[in-house]
């Protein structure tokens, strides 16, 4: 069961991890290689968003008050 990220770019994270996995189930490419590939790809996604923007967002989303 994956959580519901509260972020932008939260559909763009999971249909990438989506498309990497089933490409390894189909044998397109290795399990590691799937997710090295995802984990590169979300990298992309949180520089293009802005991390610090992505931070926030999310404490806001579940309520947390440093």
């Amino acid at each position: 069961m994956l959580t519901y990220l509260r972020i932008p770019g939260t559909f763009e994270y999971w249909d990438n991890l989506d498309k990497n996995l089933s490409a390894a189930m189909a044998g397109q490419m290795t399990a590691k290689e799937a997710l090295d590939k995802t984990a590169e790809t979300w990298q992309q996604i949180t520089d293009r968003i802005g991390r610090d923007s992505q931070l926030k967002d999310y404490d806001t989303a579940i309520g947390y008050k440093p």
